[in-house]
């Protein structure tokens, strides 16, 4: 039990550096702190992946992978680039607080 605490504590931790990270970094465009981000998330996650479930990635057909890339873009890259924009425009409050109110 201790442990999923800490865990959901770590996790909440990061989340919130989603919305520090564009005031903390003025100077980068949002466009290349979302390709940061997600390249960062890559390079942790393809190695976890290969080494816990590679016998499942191998069952994916090139169509899911596409799917999985065109859902990501969609889902994640856009959202993040016009967050990181909102932050930089308007200031990290107004952003947090309605992108908070739509989880």
């Amino acid at each position: 039990m201790l442990f999923g605490l800490l865990f959901a504590l770590a996790a909440g931790l990061m989340w919130g550096l989603v919305f520090v990270a564009p005031v903390m970094l003025p100077g980068y465009a949002p466009a290349l702190l979302t390709v940061g981000r997600y390249l960062a998330f890559g390079l942790i996650a393809l190695p976890l992946a290969l080494a816990l479930d590679r016998r499942a990635l191998r069952e994916l057909l090139p169509a899911d992978w596409w799917e999985a890339a065109k859902l990501s873009l969609i889902g994640n890259f856009l959202y993040y680039l016009c967050l990181s924009a909102a932050i930089q425009r308007a200031g990290a409050p107004l952003p947090t607080m309605i992108s908070g109110t739509l989880r």
